[in-house]
This record gives C-alpha cells, structure tokens and sequence, in this order.
C-alpha cells in the first residue's frame, strides 16, 4: 500500500490524472461551471482523469491518502464511488486544485507541476475500476478512520470503459 500526505495547494478538489493523456488546457479566461467543469467531465469520460470534490464548504485540509491494488471493502465511510480511470504511462498523480486550474488556463503549465511531482502512483498501463472511500468530511470534523483520510483501491478493468465517469465525484455542481 503506499501512502501520501497530500498537504499541498488547493485541496477543495482532488483529482487523480493520467498526465500522459489528459489534455489540461481548457482557456485562458475559464469558468469553473461553463468550462472547467463540462472539460474534466468530457476527460473523465475519456478515461484520463477522475476529480473529487473534497469540501462543499471550500475549507482546505491537509489528506492522508492510501493506494492499494488489493481488494479491500469497509463498512464505516463517510462517501464512496466506483469509477472508472486508464493508466497509459505507467503511472497516475494526485493533483490538487491548483495545479489543475492552472493548466487549464496555461497552455505551457503542466500536469503533474513541481508540487505534485511527488505524489505519482505506480501502475500497469491498463484500464481500472477505481474504488475511492472518503473517510473525512471537512466541513463538518469528522473522521472515520485514524489511518486513512481518503483511500483509493485500484483494480484492473477488461470492458470498455463505464459511462459512469458523467459528474465531479462528490461534487455539488
């Protein structure tokens, strides 16, 4: 299992990407709700991103965020989805908020940034079910689970891709 703490950035959303794949820019004069939004869900549907919304009060917080390829199932969460992701380099990175939005308006910025070079997860190229537990809600202090904030469980997946992936993941839009 590896294990980050994700205390960078904006973490009002927390995204996993496929940097190989997903196209970052979407205009140098984006909105959230009529640009950034319809863009990371058409991605999403491709495959290359996943975004999580982490906060509907927009209260950043520090994450303790696990990976693990073996399949685990808990009865005590604050929310869960199944999605649906592709790895095409060998790897996935945690981005926060700020990285994203900046590529989004930048075409010569990056995905992963300096500041989120270091939260790469390791996987075989391939197509996966993506099973994330939330296990902190920031909003209202509570935690679930003293080793894990957000716990993301990743197994291949042969179909094609689910149409699944249509809404930010927990997100209020």
């Amino acid at each position: 299992m590896q294990h980050f703490n994700f205390n960078i950035g904006d973490t009002n959303f927390i995204s996993l990407v496929d940097a190989h794949t997903y196209d970052s820019f979407v205009d140098e004069d984006w909105d959230l709700v009529t640009d950034l939004i319809p863009h990371v869900v058409e991605e999403q549907q491709k495959g290359t991103i996943l975004m999580y919304q982490m906060t509907q009060e927009g209260i950043e917080d520090d994450w303790k965020i696990s990976i693990t390829q073996s399949p685990l199932t808990f009865e005590k969460y604050i929310k869960k989805s199944i999605n649906y992701i592709s790895v095409t380099d060998h790897s996935l990175y945690l981005i926060d908020y700020t990285n994203l939005t900046m590529a989004a308006q930048f075409d010569d910025e990056k995905i992963p940034d300096k500041s989120c070079a270091p939260f790469r997860i390791e996987l075989d190229n391939g197509k996966y079910t993506v099973t994330a537990y939330l296990f902190k809600d920031v909003d209202n202090d509570i935690v679930v689970n003293e080793e894990s904030d957000l716990l993301f469980v990743f197994e291949p997946y042969t179909a094609a891709l689910s149409s699944e992936n249509q809404t930010i993941i927990w997100g209020s839009f």
